[in-house]
Parts: structure tokens; sequence; C-alpha cells
């Protein structure tokens, strides 16, 4: 155990009296059933749409993942004066690249450099801006070589948006930089019964999903099946379902994976084995007799439905199998160990308009210590995107003065 902070010294974090930060990094510490117990307490208060990210699970894995039991993955631990836990953030140590866009599309995409990560903006921390503080000058205390700082997954509004705009220590620290092309979460929050979620849809849509099932019974000559994986016992099935449908994939979800990627060698097989020994795996195949043409891979985590991927069989396209997938899987979550929500991922502000679907301004933040180098690196970044910008506001302007083209006489 390190105790984080200037020299040392424990943290005092004003209304919290003897609160001081420590640094846990070996496996008896992580492991603690007490640490968890109470670990677990918080993720549940926190209402988080990704809680599974900041969860003992995720963690584990993570440090699994990492290849040695010395890996850098760490909790921070905030305690009060009583020993009681009030605060815990994982700490996620990878190596990756900032990527910086440009103009149409064009990105800058720096050198990997050494990059902590806080999985979710919802941190398991007291209320108030002191214990952003006192967690901020901890980690610059424990890694004196300033690396950057990504935290992803911040609801916008919240206390922590709030407080990385308007932070001293923050202006004084860091340059705050925006991870591109991830700011809408998707959610379907769930009602009690199924047919209170088909009320959400005009009586066309819901004609046009019933005819939708009807043409894929007679396609399936009324084989059309779901089944559900939930257990250790029926996961390599899924897998084998998972590993069919990836030989001819159709990717249906158009949003980005979770911004923290699980890199795993066994790659995603690995990861829902992880998952049903966990508890934690909850996902679905619509299938053609014994044929998979679609698949939804998923967990739930409290009362959250987490979608990871969803594959269909191309050759199914024109009946849209995905889309009676989700809807076959809805009606189970909400009777079958009910959810509460489910967690689409990121998706572009096109799908607003769903009818069952709410969309949240979400952002990710590199925080980038002010050094030389990224000064003069910012600083000329910003001439060139301001160049650019000038310049295509000037051809515009240009073309727009050209008289018309003339007629050619008849």
């Amino acid at each position: 155990m390190y105790f984080l902070g200037d020299d040392g010294e424990k943290l005092t974090i004003r209304h919290r009296p003897m609160s001081f930060w420590s640094l846990l990094d070996s496996a008896p510490e992580t492991a603690s059933i007490d640490l968890r117990q109470a670990w677990q307490a918080l993720l549940e208060a926190s209402e988080d749409l990704f809680a599974i990210y900041q969860s003992p699970f995720w963690f584990d894995t993570m440090r699994e993942d990492a290849g040695s039991p010395g890996a850098p993955h760490a909790l921070a631990v905030s305690r009060d004066a009583d020993h009681r836990l009030v605060g815990i953030v994982p700490l996620f140590v990878t190596r990756e690249r900032c990527v910086f866009p440009l103009i149409r599309g064009h990105v800058h995409t720096t050198s990997k450099r050494e990059v902590i990560t806080l999985p979710s903006g919802r941190l398991l921390l007291p209320p108030g801006a002191e214990g952003f503080d006192a967690l901020l000058t901890s980690l610059a205390g424990h890694y004196p070589n300033g690396p950057t700082l990504k935290v992803e997954n911040i609801p916008i509004p919240s206390p922590l948006h709030d407080y990385l705009h308007s932070s001293n220590l923050i202006r004084q620290r860091y340059f705050l930089h925006e991870v591109p092309y991830l700011d809408r979460v998707h959610t379907i929050p769930l009602p009690a019964s199924y047919d209170a979620f088909l009320a959400r849809y005009s009586a066309k849509k819901r004609y046009n999903l019933r005819r939708q099932l009807r043409l894929l019974q007679e396609r399936t000559g009324n084989r059309l099946a779901m089944r559900r994986y939930d257990s250790v016992a029926s996961v390599e099935e899924l897998v084998a379902s998972y590993e069919a449908l990836s030989q001819n994939r159709h990717e249906e979800a158009e949003g980005e994976e979770p911004l923290l990627v699980l890199k795993s060698p066994g790659g995603v097989a690995c990861l829902l084995r992880r998952l049903a020994r966990g508890g934690l795996l909850r996902a679905y195949v619509l299938e053609d007799g014994e044929r998979p043409i679609s698949c939804l891979l998923a967990a739930q985590f409290g009362g959250t439905f987490v979608l990871r991927r969803t594959l269909h069989d191309p050759a199914y396209n024109a009946l849209s199998p995905g889309v009676a997938l989700m809807h076959m899987a809805i009606e189970d979550l909400i009777k079958e160990r009910p959810a509460r929500v489910v967690n689409l991922g990121y998706g572009s502000r096109e799908h607003d308009a769903h009818a069952t679907h709410i969309a949240w301004d979400f952002v990710s933040y590199w925080l980038i210590p002010k050094t030389w180098r990224s000064r003069l690196f910012l600083a000329g970044y910003k001439a060139l995107r301001c160049g650019a910008h000038s310049l295509k506001t000037a051809v515009r302007r240009g073309e727009a003065s050209q008289p018309p083209a003339a007629t050619p006489s008849e």
C-alpha cells in the first residue's frame, strides 16, 4: 500500500476530517472481502450506466489481461477517520494514442504514451470538489512522470463535468482535450410490462414489428426460436454461435465499442466465458432451426443491461433479424430477472428520434499535463485548425461570389 500525495502525507478533505487516499496494487489488498463488499455498495448507489467498468469484475479482468500479478492497474481508495471506505476509483494504466481531429474526417494521432484511465465519469467519491482535488493531487504525487489522464463516460451535466471546466487545479496543471466522436449514449428504459413498452410505438410501427416476426417465421418454416445464455453451462454453445456468425458477420451496432476495450488473447470468446463465470453474462441468439441468424452479446450488471455487440447473418438482411431479436430480448428482460434500462452505448444523433430511446450527452476527456512540449504541440495544433477553418471559409466565399455560368445560346 502507498499513501498518495506530496511528500507522502495524508490528504485531508474538508468536511471529512482525516480522510486520505491510498493506492492498492497488490492482489491481497485489492481482493480483500471487506473492500469488495464496500466497493459493491458504492457501485449500487451510483446509478452509473457504465458501472460494470468500475466493478470488481472488470478490475480483475483487466489485471488478468495485463499478463502478470504485478500489473500496473491499481485502486485509489479513500477512507474516513473510522477507516470506512468513502471513495474508490479503478486506475487502468495503458499505453495508447491520443487523437486530434483536423478537417474533413482527417485526424492527427500521437505516438503511444502512458495513459491512466478512469473508466467512468460517475466517480465513486465523496460529494464536492474537494474529493476531485484530493484525488488528482494524489495521482500527481504517485506518478511523478506526469502521464496523461483519461476520464471516460462523463455525463453532461454532472458534478465531474462542472468541476473539470471550473477547477483552478485543472487550469493550472492540465490541458483538457475532448476524445472525439463519442458524445451520445443511447438507452432504453424498460417499463413493468412488454405491453407498456410496445405502447410507446405508433400503431403502424407495432403492425410492422408483428409483420417482421411473421415473415421470419414463414422463412424459417416456423422453426424461429430465441435462446438466452447466462450460465457457465451454456456459454460454449453461445461461443459457437458467435463464431459461426462472425465468419460472415454484419455488425449492426453503429456506435463504438465501450471506450475501455478489453484486449485479451482470447478475444470476445474469452470475455464471454469470464462474464459467465462472474454471473454477469446475458446474451441472446436467434435461430432458424439449429442455424444462428442473429446474436446480442451483453452483460447485466445490477439493473443495467450493457449491450456490447450485435451480429446477424447477411443472408437474412431483408427480414431484419437483429431488430426482431432485440424486441424478443427486451420482452425477456422485462419478464425474467428484470433489468431497468438497456445501455446501447455510443451512437450518432440521427437515432434520437426512436420512440423507445433516450439519448444522453456524454463526453470523455484527456487531461494532458502542461509541459513545454505539450504547450508547443497544442499551440501548433490550434493554429493549424484555425488556418484550415479560415481557408475553408475563404474558398466557400469565393465560390459564392462567382457569377453563374453563361447559358449557351441556341
